[in-house]
């Protein structure tokens, strides 16, 4: 786009008239999804599972990047145990990075209050992400090789942006983003929408922050971040059960079409219609992605899931001999899909659950505790629903499959 017609203004903010009339009525079907998904879930096993969606949001938004690595890897680089392979290494530390920072905005947001489209919280959030990463790997990032311009962690670009070799600019001018950066907190801040139309704005302002394009590098992860803490303050997602980036994943080429679709029009200006199609989009989205969710949650199947992790896993184990057996394995089944349904169960109640002999009971227990698919906080505390990564794949088999999940080999 010539510099001319570049807008000056983020207007319109949210469609208006039928157009959003529209929009509300999606919107109210996400709500009313993730309520349901929400309250279906005890306390004890959503923050289990969130955890492991953490990784899942990770392992989607950098692959969506381009960027493919394994929910085993990031788990590796937590260990610091990294594959020699300098891009599958990169990948790795993306996704950590990626974990870390998302963690690490929910502890302090929940601390202290902010207002995530300032650009105060969006220069943190980028200093943030980028902060994870080794200093050498802190250079925009291009044709699979790193060039000797450093991303600027926490600052705004100088520089334009042009994505056909430098045909045309794409976004503001860099002397004209800082003054966009306040019109974009101003115009998107969660308090300044109400009802719906919150979870509408948390739609628009994802396409309105791609377009900025603040950063030298990492605005997608940044854009991607920041629309997840939005659902949330949108009321949306709260336990944090389901993955968006997962969604726009899954389909990559349908997002990147409405995306750019959303951007200023030859007169400059932005189209709401095109606008209004973009965050349809994202709501259909939210709610694909909740009703997926709530079938991999089902709990009327998870017991014939965990037989397979049973069977698969725990049979034929060294430590398993003279303990379990493969005729046990529905009964040890039921005894997690209850846990899993319950949250936590008093290690008494299991061995009954069990139908075994209190020494029996308790060396099953103990193999579970010692497998990771139970945990506990004490020796004696009452046993709570763990999601260790090697079955992920026979638990929650679409959301997690073989090559997500990935194996130990880096």
């Amino acid at each position: 786009m010539k510099p001319d017609m570049i807008p000056t203004t983020l207007a319109p903010v949210l469609p208006e008239g039928q157009l959003l009339d529209e929009l509300r009525d999606q919107a109210l079907a996400v709500v009313r999804a993730s309520a349901q998904l929400d309250g279906s879930q005890h306390p004890l096993t959503a923050a289990t599972l969130r955890a492991r969606i953490r990784l899942l949001n990770s392992y989607h938004s950098n692959l969506i990047e381009g960027s493919r690595t394994s929910i085993f890897a990031i788990e590796a680089a937590y260990q610091q145990h990294f594959s020699p392979d300098d891009q599958r290494r990169y990948a790795q530390e993306l996704g950590l990075a990626h974990v870390e920072t998302e963690s690490a905005l929910l502890r302090q947001l929940a601390e202290t209050p902010r207002d995530i489209c300032s650009t105060d919280f969006l220069l943190d959030m980028h200093r943030e992400f980028f902060g994870h990463l080794p200093e050498a790997h802190q250079y925009v990032h291009s044709g699979g090789r790193f060039t000797n311009i450093s991303v600027a962690p926490g600052q705004l670009r100088d520089r334009e942006v042009s994505v056909d070799g430098g045909a045309s600019i794409h976004g503001p001018l860099a002397h004209d983003l800082p003054g966009l950066m306040r019109q974009f907190a101003q115009a998107y801040a969660p308090d300044h929408h109400h009802g719906l139309d919150k979870l509408i704005a948390a739609a628009a302002s994802h396409h309105r922050l791609t377009w900025l394009h603040p950063f030298r590098d990492g605005n997608g992860r940044v854009v991607r971040l920041l629309t997840e803490l939005y659902l949330r303050a949108a009321g949306v997602n709260e336990s944090g059960a389901w993955s968006f980036s997962r969604g726009i994943s899954r389909d990559r080429a349908g997002y990147f079409i409405h995306l750019n679709a959303a951007d200023p029009q030859r007169d400059g200006r932005f189209d709401p219609v095109h606008l209004a199609d973009f965050c349809a989009f994202v709501l259909e989205t939210c709610l694909d992605q909740i009703r997926f969710m709530a079938s991999s949650l089902d709990i009327r199947t998870i017991a014939l899931r965990y037989q397979s992790v049973v069977l698969r896993h725990l049979v034929g184990m060294p430590e398993a001999a003279g303990v379990l057996r493969p005729e046990d394995a529905a009964l040890v089944a039921r005894l997690l899909a209850l846990v899993f349904e319950t949250g936590e169960l008093e290690r008494g109640m299991a061995t009954t659950v069990l139908g075994k002999s209190q020494r029996t009971g308790r060396r099953v227990l103990s193999l579970l505790l010692r497998t990771g698919l139970l945990q506990a906080t004490t020796h004696v505390a009452p046993v709570r629903v763990a999601l260790p990564t090697f079955a992920l794949s026979d638990l929650f088999p679409p959301l997690f499959p073989d090559a997500v999940v990935g194996g130990p080999a880096l």
